[in-house]
């Protein structure tokens, strides 16, 4: 069952203190910036992959539509990794850079996948308790359709961070892909937990139609 909220769902954030709406969108002063700091000190990693975060920042929608900031981002966490290649998040991002498709294309990018599951796996072995890495490495087993795998590292991302929803709606996701629709649901359910009482969340508001899609009630 294709359940259309769960494509709505944001995967990640750059900066987990914004929403995706705020942040992606260009900012060539501060990327004109660092490329003129990179031409006074080529070998400065994290100057590469300053630039790339702001690459990933400017490419417009999150999941949807791959572009040409998508590419500037991975050659710079590229060059970023050769320079320092012990720094975790960079692996990361340059896996998010490279599986910005969304599922609408399931099947068609499955070297991409598999690609950033290797950045994952680099990530995980330098900092095994980063939730992020586990959260976008479920992603990508979701979309070569490795389920099992896929809620292992949800489930994993939720026990490192529980308080972030985007990793419920990938657990929730692979469960509906597992045909276990009542633990879907009772997954998006936790959501409602995690939100402070009397807040407007879009997490939750979102949560809920993914709920009533499945055939449950919030």
């Amino acid at each position: 069952m294709l359940i259309i909220c769960f494509l709505l769902a944001p995967i990640t954030a750059i900066a987990s203190n914004e929403s995706t709406s705020a942040i992606f969108k260009p900012n060539d002063s501060e990327i004109q910036k660092l490329t003129e700091e990179i031409a006074t000190t080529p070998d400065n990693a994290v100057l590469y992959y300053t630039r790339g975060i702001t690459y990933l920042k400017s490419r417009g929608s999150v999941e949807f539509f791959k572009n040409k900031y998508d590419v500037l981002a991975t050659e710079d966490f590229t060059k970023a990794i050769e320079l320092n290649p012990n720094y975790a998040a960079t692996y990361i991002f340059r896996g998010l850079s490279i599986t910005s498709e969304s599922e609408h294309y399931k099947g068609k990018y499955t070297k991409e996948n598999k690609q950033a599951i290797e950045d994952y796996n680099a990530a995980i072995k330098i900092d095994p308790d980063f939730a992020l890495a586990y959260r976008l490495r479920a992603v990508s087993y979701t979309r070569l359709e490795n389920y099992d795998l896929a809620l292992s590292d949800a489930n994993r991302a939720i026990e490192l961070d529980p308080k972030t929803a985007r990793s419920y709606f990938i657990k929730a996701n692979a469960l509906n892909k597992k045909h276990k629709t009542q633990e879907a649901i009772e997954t998006l359910r936790q959501i409602k937990t995690i939100i402070p009482p009397n807040t407007l969340s879009p997490e939750w508001t979102l949560a809920r139609q993914c709920i009533r899609e499945l055939g449950g009630t919030p």
